[in-house]
């Protein structure tokens, strides 16, 4: 467990942690690009809230909230989205 450390450093390991399960095939192929991160999201990823903010339809999520993702999909229109399921 790692209890304390960068946003930089906890990147480093997401695309890391990205790179294996890539590589055994866990990830789908319908994924979301992040603006300045080095990974991206996929269906069923674990995520957890960085700093507060307020989402269309949770209301506001708080840093530290947790949640996972039950889909993510660039449609033709170039607009991306992921919605996140259940926060914990």
């Amino acid at each position: 467990m790692i209890a304390q450390t960068s946003n930089e450093h906890l990147d480093g390991l997401n695309a890391r942690a990205q790179a294996i399960r890539l590589e055994h095939r866990e990830l789908g192929h319908n994924r979301l690009p992040i603006t300045g991160k080095p990974y991206c999201l996929h269906g069923g990823d674990e995520v957890q809230i960085r700093r507060t903010i307020k989402h269309q339809t949770a209301g506001q999520l708080r840093n530290g909230t947790t949640g996972q993702v039950i889909a993510a999909d660039t449609d033709s229109s170039g607009s991306r989205s992921a919605w996140p399921a259940e926060t914990r």
